[in-house]
């Protein structure tokens, strides 16, 4: 077991650099976001609803934490297993209200299956930074599906704002930390990850208004 952490990325690179700060930011942003996936999992079973919750987006997700896993073990990182096993199974019991209390269409079903995908391709295809590229290229997609559920529903639902703002943080570290390391594709990912996240944001607060004035 310890030579397996001497081997570790973190504990090879440990110092002042991007790498220790990209890996302390992972894990602390794991305890953020794990907050707001605690608290979103716990508005749809105390409402016994799913209503605007995006089915696809948490189906992605769900899949792509347990990817970014076996990437974790593959790159060896201490805090990109911990981010992916730990969040990946706070999004088995969101995923499971939203079937019991929402059910899924016939499309949603589709993606669940393309999404599960992710998982053998990450361990069977040998070029593992290749699917990881294409997977986040997806996740960008999948969290549109968020805003647009809001959208189409002209209603904020039971989507938790404490989400909403633990994904707002953490995507705001992240655009610092890509523009600050000068990793063009972070850089692009997660400038367009905020402005969907601020666009969701909006339409919360706008729908979350009419909501209120219906009582």
């Amino acid at each position: 077991m310890f030579e397996w952490i001497i081997g570790t990325l973190e504990y090879q690179n440990w110092g002042f650099n991007s790498l220790t700060i990209g890996s302390l930011g992972t894990l602390a942003f794991t305890i953020v976001e794990g907050w707001g996936l605690t608290k979103q999992n716990g508005t749809i079973w105390k409402t016994k609803s799913g209503e605007s919750v995006s089915i696809n987006l948490f189906s992605f997700l769900l899949f792509f934490l347990f990817a970014f896993f076996i990437y974790g073990l593959y790159i060896k990182s201490i805090a990109v297993i911990i981010n992916g096993l730990v969040l990946g199974i706070l999004h088995v019991p969101i995923l499971f209200g939203l079937w019991r209390f929402k059910g899924f269409s016939r499309m949603e079903k589709v993606c669940f299956a393309i999404s599960f995908a992710m998982i053998p391709a990450m361990i069977f295809v040998p070029w593992k930074d290749a699917v990881y590229i294409v997977i986040v290229s997806g996740a960008v997609f999948a969290i549109a599906t968020q805003p647009w559920e809001i959208w189409e529903r002209k209603s904020s639902g039971v989507v938790d704002i404490h989400l909403l703002v633990a994904y707002s943080l953490s995507t705001t570290f992240w655009v610092v930390y890509a523009f600050s390391t000068k990793q063009v594709p972070l850089e692009i990912s997660t400038s367009i990850t905020s402005i969907i996240i601020i666009v969701t944001l909006a339409l919360w607060f706008k729908y979350r208004k009419a909501d209120l004035t219906k009582f």
